[in-house]
């Protein structure tokens, strides 16, 4: 599994509950609510998405509490809507924690993220799935033997960095045997038409490697091989990074781990985090379809050079040569070491797992780096650096100095090896970068329009796109003042979101109450991308700033109250009702006399 961990605050919603009633047949009927908003319960709304940001329906969502009765138990195994929502109902009381979420689709990498409860968490509602090509579909068969011709390389051509092929290795009757024994090479490739392409992952099983499964039995027949490469120069591989580029404190053997790369204005509320140099991720499975998780044998190469052979499989990837090592403060080189980490599914810790050795040139834009693992995981090539935090104001301002009130996606990123994109919501503040101590390039890409806006100043100098800046606090300026190009004419929409009962065959009719706490998103025309979200507050309110009174969007909330079909709304700001109602209409129970509560 891949992890990538996010926060998120807790979204009301309304568990069902009971009403009393008099059994005097002379009082008048009444329609009143079967749920009503006093009865509050949390949700965790999770969205998935593709790297186009469109929404990914019908896609199942495993929710695993570790036995700690977090979750409802109709939570446990989900599936994506229309817009590739879920809602994770919480176990009453439920304020904190951590959810380990899994997403295991064929047509997309094996992803999970860790879902943390509580009000100090991120606002953070979007998953990436990155989409597998079909197997096959570019591969070139040769062949490569014992001496290291040409014998059985599998090479797949294609513009996307992740690939699912499956391996057959044959003995001299064509009869499909273990790959034990024999020498296998599987590599990736990359290439522009009418361009020589370029090796990009190349995975070496030498011929005196024992493959074992999970029961330490060595492995049958055909095998298969998933493989995924994340490019550390490609902003789509970073922003759905799995395991995430934060390191934080989850080590699980910190004491055998390289110490943090220190930079001179590090400060004590620093996090740590990587600069990534690629991810490597390898699923294996036999004929049988069992996992194959041990390599045991010796690689026959000395990667470090101590005289020593490593052990297991030899993996090889490309780092770009805009890598930055910050162990020399120079981009990375050959003869360059790397640490190399994989991730702890059952702990959900980085485990530092030895170095890569940079050893040659791949082309002209990349080096290659090859390293050696014994066990089956996902392997990430990565520096640990301070990524601050604490307090880390960025101000989004218009030329005359108002807050600009736009919808805003924000990526800072480095040329290679760091990347992440927020969204700042209408209010011009981002309240946390959380980027590498260095200069970083910033976008800023306004979602309700689809246009990207210039930077023109930060903090009052003129901002350089191919410089950057470093965003990160000072002891002498904490705060930063980005001044975007002047903005056009833009609008508020306001929304209610409540919950009515509604039957024409009654002469009464519960009036509509306010839900709070509800989470809304603001989707765009096509509903795919969403523009922003936001939750309303104890009247059932919330606002959406910063909308182009003539483009058409769409209001998408789950039913929070019965958890039935979620409410979409479609709208342009400019003739739209003010507010804007979201409604979540459920039956009504007919009760005479006094009406109570629980």
């Amino acid at each position: 599994m891949k992890f990538n961990k996010l926060g998120f605050f807790l979204a009301g919603s309304i568990l069902l509950g009971g009403c009393s009633s008099s059994n005097d047949p002379e009082e008048i009927q009444q329609a009143v609510l079967q749920v009503t908003p006093d009865e509050i319960a949390s949700t965790v709304s999770l969205r998935l998405q593709d790297e186009t940001g469109a929404g990914v329906a019908g896609v199942i969502v495993s929710v695993d509490d570790r036995d700690l009765g977090l979750i409802d138990d109709a939570s446990a195994e989900l599936t994506t809507n229309e817009f590739g929502f879920v809602s994770i109902v919480l176990a009453d009381g439920v304020s904190s924690g951590s959810l380990l979420v899994t997403v295991d689709d064929p047509g997309f990498v094996e992803v999970a993220q860790e879902v943390i409860l509580g009000e100090e968490a991120d606002v953070e509602e979007l998953l990436t799935l990155t989409a597998l090509p079909e197997a096959g579909e570019t591969a070139a068969i040769v062949e490569v033997n014992d001496e290291g011709e040409t014998e059985e390389v599998i090479s797949l051509a294609t513009e996307q960095p992740f690939v699912e092929e499956v391996v057959e290795v044959v003995d001299d009757e064509g009869i499909a045997v273990s790959v034990q024994g024999s020498v296998s090479r599987i590599e990736e490739t990359t290439a522009d038409e009418g361009e020589e392409s370029t090796v990009v992952a190349e995975i070496l099983v030498p011929e005196l490697v024992e493959l074992k499964t999970e029961d330490g039995e060595p492995s049958v027949g055909e095998i298969t091989v998933t493989a995924a490469v994340y490019q550390n120069s490609s902003d789509v591989a970073l922003d759905a990074f799995p395991g995430g580029l934060e390191a934080g404190d989850s080590l699980e053997n910190e004491s055998e781990a390289p110490e943090v790369i220190v930079s001179d204005d590090a400060q004590e509320s620093d996090t740590t985090g990587f600069i990534s140099a690629g991810f490597v991720s390898l699923e294996v499975t036999d004929s049988e379809g069992k996992d194959i998780t041990q390599f045991d044998g010796s690689t026959g190469v000395d990667i470090d050079g101590d005289g020593v052979e490593e052990q297991g499989l030899l993996l090889t990837s490309l780092v770009s040569k805009e890598t930055i090592n910050p162990n020399t403060n120079e981009l990375v080189a050959i003869g360059d070491s790397i640490p190399v980490w994989s991730y702890d599914e059952e702990t959900a810790k980085w485990t530092y797992d030895g170095e890569a050795n940079v050893f040659e040139e791949a082309d002209s834009d990349n080096l290659r780096a090859r390293f050696a693992v014994t066990h089956l995981s996902y392997w990430s090539l990565a520096f640990r650096v301070p990524y601050c935090f604490g307090i880390n104001v960025v101000v989004f301002r218009t030329p005359d100095g108002a807050v600009d009130r736009r919808q805003l996606s924000v990526n800072t990123r480095l040329d290679a090896g760091y990347s992440r994109t927020t969204r700042v919501n209408g209010d011009g503040f981002l309240l946390s970068i959380r980027s590498p101590r260095e200069n970083v390039k910033m976008t800023v890409y306004d979602r309700a329009s689809g246009e990207d806006i210039d930077i023109l100043t930060v903090n009052g100098n003129e901002y350089s796109p191919e410089v950057g800046y470093n965003f990160c606090p000072t002891d002498f300026e904490l705060l930063k003042n980005v001044v975007l190009e002047a903005a056009p004419v833009t609008v508020d929409v306001n929304v209610q979101v409540e919950t009515s009962c509604r039957d024409e065959s009654l002469d009464e009719f519960q009036a509509p109450q306010a839900v709070a706490n509800s989470t809304v998103y603001l989707l765009d025309e096509a509903g795919q991308s969403v523009v922003s979200s936001s939750q309303s507050d104890t009247d059932g309110l919330l606002t959406f700033s910063g909308l182009d009174e003539n483009t058409a969007y769409n209001i998408f909330a789950s039913d929070s109250v019965t958890f039935g079909p979620p409410v979409v709304i479609p709208f342009t700001p400019g003739t739209a009702s003010d507010p804007l109602v979201v409604d979540f209409e459920q039956e009504c129970v007919v009760t005479t006399g006094s009406v109570g509560g629980n």
